[in-house]
């Protein structure tokens, strides 16, 4: 989780972090909005997908854990592209568990970040879906 920089390379960019894990979740959360993005936070599908009916006009991207409790992550993904198909997303996890991860990467808006990761890395993959 560590190794920030105090650039504001998030200024202006809205994301939704879904997370189980509480406390990960709350630090990389204020590590992305120490950064300048605007960060909304679940901790599960159901959550995610009513922030993303919410605001899914304004966000960015959304960095999703594949471990979610409730609906699978990989569901949450496609019901999301079917809101906004250019939805930008980061899967997290662990590939060796969640192999679906790799997969659902399909090139097109999406990229896999193994945890745990530092934020560093995390924004350098925002970035590359920015290209």
């Amino acid at each position: 989780m560590g190794g920030e920089e105090s650039s504001s390379s998030g200024v202006g960019e809205t994301l939704l972090l879904v997370d189980a894990e509480e406390m990960f979740r709350i630090a990389i959360g204020a590590a992305l909005g120490r950064r300048g993005y605007s960060v909304l936070l679940a901790g599960a599908a159901h959550a995610a997908m009513d922030l993303f009916h919410q605001h899914a006009a304004q966000i960015d991207a959304v960095i999703l854990e594949l471990a979610l409790p409730g609906i699978p992550a990989i569901e949450v993904l496609h019901r999301m592209r079917r809101i906004r198909g250019d939805v930008k997303v980061v899967l997290t996890g662990a590939p060796d568990r969640f192999g679906s991860g790799k997969t659902a990467v399909d090139g097109k808006g999406a990229v896999f970040l193994r945890k745990p990761y530092r934020v560093n890395e995390l924004v350098g993959q925002l970035r590359l879906l920015r290209r």
